[in-house]
């Protein structure tokens, strides 16, 4: 009998040993994609399709109490399905444009920084896919004591690496490397120029190396302060009217804001400081400032516009940002 009992027991044994064991799913918690203030709606003809990672909201409420347009594409950056890259071309295409050359699902494209109208030379940073496609404007001519004089700005980026954001005040020390600083080289219009940038100067510079990123001017936002750093980054020019304006920031949870500022007969657009309060009121925590005023466009959903251009048709720009959905 023990015998009998003993063999049952092993064929039992070696039964369960052969099953596959198959573990308990993980669970998931679905996070709200964002918690905007109550001035922002989602907007639901937009945000069609888009799942619960991606949405565009809309802001209309009057801005001082003039009327007031912005848009803002939100997702999550902890989405593997989606993917922000970056785009140059000399040529310059306009938002519809750079639509058409990429393909796959695009969630949204928006304009990317400085470039010269003459010749299409971009003045900011441009990487995409690990390779530097431009580097941020190294040197800049401006009048010193009357006389024609090199400046060599530290003009702020933003990059993504690991699908982790950040942005910093940068300067392309040689060849593809950039430094990043905590603070910006501190030039300023009709003051004697800093010392070009380097591996030791402004001081805490380390190698910056997102995978992909975009170069702008000024800094807004940088960990939770307002910081127009534009006296710094030499671009102190009409800052402090309403025009359109475009910019890109992120949030202490991994959201990419993509903003754009409507400049109308609907809409009195923004100043630098008005801008960059409304990103802190979205609970972005760092952003930078994106070519502005005809260049600004924000399209969504494979092409839907999102604000009228201020010159009334789209100018043609040299880069781009886009968001894709596998």
């Amino acid at each position: 009998m023990k015998t009998i009992l003993y063999t049952l027991l092993m064929v039992v044994l070696m039964a369960c040993a052969k099953q596959k064991v198959t573990p308990d799913p993980p669970i998931i918690v679905e996070e709200p994609l964002i918690t905007f203030p109550s001035d922002w709606k989602k907007d639901s003809t937009l945000s069609f399709g888009m799942g619960k990672t991606a949405a565009v909201f809309q802001y209309k409420t009057p801005l001082n109490g003039q009327p007031f347009k912005a848009t803002a594409f939100v997702f999550n950056l902890n989405d593997t399905t989606l993917t922000l890259t970056t785009a140059l071309d000399k040529n310059r295409l306009t938002p519809n444009q750079w639509l058409n050359t990429t393909q796959g699902n695009v969630l949204a494209v928006i304009n990317g920084g400085y470039f010269d109208l003459t010749n299409g030379q971009s003045y900011s940073l441009v990487i995409n896919d690990n390779k530097m496609l431009s580097p941020n404007v190294k040197a800049l001519t401006r009048s010193y004591n009357g006389v024609n004089t090199s400046y060599f700005p530290t003009r702020c980026a933003f990059g993504i690496s690991n699908r982790k954001p950040s942005v910093s005040w940068i300067y392309n020390v040689s060849g593809a490397i950039n430094y990043a600083y905590p603070m910006p080289s501190p030039n300023a219009l009709g003051a004697a120029p800093q010392e070009k940038p380097s591996e030791i100067f402004p001081v805490g510079g380390a190698i910056w190396s997102p995978t992909v990123a975009i170069g702008g001017s000024p800094m807004l936002l940088k960990d939770n302060v307002l910081r127009i750093s534009d006296v710094e980054e030499l671009i102190d020019i009409n800052n402090k009217t309403g025009r359109s304006r475009s910019a890109i920031g992120y949030t202490a949870t991994n959201r990419v804001v993509l903003l754009a500022i409507e400049k109308s007969s609907e809409s009195v657009g923004a100043n630098l400081e008005e801008m960059a309060q409304l990103l802190k009121n979205m609970g972005c925590s760092n952003a930078i400032n994106l070519d502005g005023g005809g260049s600004t466009c924000l399209l969504v959903n494979n092409g839907k516009a999102t604000n009228s251009p201020e010159a009334g048709a789209q100018r043609a720009v040299t880069s781009a940002i886009f968001i894709k959905k596998k």
